[in-house]
């Protein structure tokens, strides 16, 4: 059940990442194709997301899950970083940080 729940988190995290990344990408582009070029993608992304929330739904209680999901905040700031080149300075890595920190504290009670 550990592992299960642990692939679901993390599935969830990388989807909502890369769905981050694709909305991203499409409101930088001109033109309705390339728009839907990214955006229609980034739909499909968070449609699968949200069926597999469901299933950790099913798996945690809500109030165990959602802090795992902030695990969210460092993916979509390392994909900022590296994917679009953003500035990352100390005062959002420190609260990146607490996060992971939280999400650490949240996930040791999964035993």
């Amino acid at each position: 059940m550990i592992l299960r729940t642990i692939l679901l988190v993390l599935s969830c995290v990388l989807l909502e990442t890369t769905e981050q990344i694709l909305y991203r990408l499409g409101g930088r582009t001109t033109g309705r194709r390339k728009f839907w070029k990214f955006v229609s993608p980034a739909v499909a992304a968070h449609v699968t997301r949200l069926c597999l929330w469901y299933l950790l739904l099913k798996t945690l209680p809500l109030g165990l899950a959602v802090p795992l999901m902030g695990a969210n905040y460092f993916a979509i700031a390392l994909a900022g970083k590296f994917v679009f080149g953003e500035k990352v300075d100390r005062r959002r890595w420190l609260g990146t940080a607490l996060v992971l920190g939280g999400i650490i504290l949240v996930g040791s009670a999964l035993d």
